[in-house]
């Protein structure tokens, strides 16, 4: 006689233990799709600090330059290497849509290194003409693989854990310009590159100037010495733009500064500009030492001009 089989039911304990089960999957699937480091490998960083090259010649002109991604990573990185932050790595490359860049940031984290990417807008900030920041607003945020939202994302982040230089507010990140070793009047992404615009040396002198005239005496008496060194520096640099650029630079400062006599000031290189003879080299020997001093008499001149308000 054939025994009949008994099923035995499916109580609360077999279900609490299958949730359990399926829950700890998920979890480890999550930690393993989070934990996932290959993101880093789509990028490359340069061997060599040419970007910093490439910005200072660009200075010297004041013309646009194209820095590769593999540059710029290696300039973040030589950053970041100065710092003592959880950021260990930051890559970026363009995306191929203007002013979209597609990022990978790697900090560590609880005993474990932690690699977060996606794409976003990078775009400048900028007062009065110079650029004073770069802001990124991430639109497509990955932990790992596994997809996250953005206000996850900026609720990780702790101000003292970032690098210097570098801010979260509002779900965007705020880089500092001084992070570029070079004043910037613009700067843009394409669609395969990072576009900047040094300040040529004529806009890197009116900077100066401009800061010099905003100090007191006291801070003007402090800051002399090192503005003059500056201004002789200066003054080499922006005659590689020729006396066209010069003639402008002088009719600029005597809109800005008209209580001053800048005819009298410039009146000894008039001469030396009408007959440079358009090569860099020689119109620098013939000029450079008359053009430091008619700078650095106008500098006495502002001095005195601010000291006697």
């Amino acid at each position: 006689m054939k025994t009949k089989k008994k099923f035995r039911r499916f109580g609360l304990l077999d279900g609490i233990l299958c949730v359990a089960a399926v829950l700890a999957i998920a979890a480890a699937s999550c930690y393993f799709l989070a934990a996932d480091s290959s993101a880093a490998a789509r990028y490359t960083v340069a061997a060599d600090d040419t970007a910093t090259v490439s910005l200072a010649k660009a200075s010297l002109t004041g013309t646009e330059t194209e820095i590769s991604s593999p540059e710029i990573n290696r300039l973040l990185q030589q950053k970041l290497s100065a710092s003592s932050s959880a950021v260990q790595q930051i890559l970026m490359k363009p995306s191929g849509t203007a002013n979209e860049v597609e990022f990978c940031v790697t900090a560590r984290a609880k005993g474990h290194s932690w690699v977060v990417s996606g794409k976003g807008t990078l775009l400048a900030k900028s007062e009065s003409d110079t650029v004073t920041a770069f802001v990124f607003s991430p639109e497509q945020i990955r932990l790992g693989k596994l997809p996250i939202p953005k206000n996850l994302f900026f609720s990780f982040l702790n101000q003292e854990q970032l690098p210097d230089g570098i801010t979260a507010a509002d779900g965007k990140l705020t880089f500092s310009a001084s992070l570029v070793p070079a004043s910037l009047s613009a700067f843009r992404v394409s669609e395969k590159a990072f576009v900047f615009r040094p300040k040529g040396p004529l806009n890197q002198l009116m900077d100066r100037i401009d800061d010099f005239a905003k100090k007191t005496p006291g801070e003007q008496d402090q800051a002399w010495n090192e503005l003059k060194q500056q201004i002789s520096e200066q003054a080499e640099k922006a005659l590689a733009q020729g006396s066209d650029a010069f003639e402008k630079f002088k009719e600029t400062i005597q809109e800005k500064y008209s209580s001053l006599d800048t005819d009298q000031i410039f009146s000894g290189v008039e001469s030396g500009l009408k007959e440079a003879s358009g090569k860099a080299q020689d119109y620098i020997d013939k000029n450079g030492k008359q053009i430091a001093s008619a700078v650095q008499n106008f500098l006495d001149a502002l001095r005195s001009s601010t000291s006697s308000q």
